[in-house]
């Protein structure tokens, strides 16, 4: 790092003394110190507690100022309980409150735009060797399976999946890997061809590049 802060032209020498590193709760406690935005200044003997409220994790740590510096008063701690995570919490909330087939209906009932993504469309042709492609992300860093309906519809420009025009075919189901936060949720991409024997379907992750289990279990 100081060789990079000497290329930027930050640093006079890759040795300078200009240059410190420190941990980040350290760096919050410094800025805040010189900060003239602080409510309280801090005083020596003051205790400190430091609370970094992060996307993935929550860090504590408590430290006291005194004639030299800080001193850690006690050994800082963390657990992954950062914003991405409550935002899976209260989407899992919400969910459970108004049900999955309502996320994309609004309060007056008027159905959204968008949402609709048909596999295959009126006047397109079956035939051996069409493939089409699709990518699905899961909805939680924690979930193992991604549910999609799949549709059909006589129109070549359909939009909604709930009128006359539009069937669903079937629920595809795909393996995806759990990840350490929302922001790192795995993305899979889903092949569907034709083949003499009917249609084939194939998934991917993105993440790893390697195929993943995928099955489609079609309605009557």
């Amino acid at each position: 790092m100081r060789q990079a802060m000497f290329k930027a032209g930050l640093i006079y020498s890759p040795d300078s003394d200009r240059l410190d590193f420190c941990a980040e709760p350290m760096a919050g406690l410094l800025y805040e110190m010189v900060s003239s935005k602080s409510h309280t200044p801090i005083q020596k003997g003051d205790p400190v507690l430091i609370v970094d409220m992060g996307g993935g994790t929550v860090d504590l740590t408590a430290m006291r100022m005194s004639g030299t510096g800080f001193e850690e008063l006690v050994p800082g701690l963390g657990a992954s309980c950062g914003s991405t995570i409550l935002d899976d919490a209260f989407l899992a909330m919400f969910r459970d409150a108004i049900g999955t087939n309502k996320l994309f209906q609004a309060p007056d009932g008027l159905r959204v735009k968008g949402v609709f993504s048909p596999v295959i469309r009126k006047g397109q042709a079956l035939t051996p060797g069409i493939v089409a492609t699709k990518k699905y992300r899961a909805e939680s860093f924690t979930d193992t399976i991604i549910r999609a309906s799949w549709f059909v519809s006589k129109l070549e420009s359909p939009i909604f999946t709930d009128t006359s025009d539009c069937k669903c075919i079937g629920v595809l189901e795909v393996q995806v890997t759990p990840s350490q936060d929302y922001a790192n949720r795995d993305t899979v991409e889903v092949t569907i061809s034709m083949s003499p024997s009917g249609l084939m379907f194939h998934a991917k992750s993105l993440s790893t590049n390697k195929p993943v289990d995928c099955r489609i279990e079609f309605h009557d």
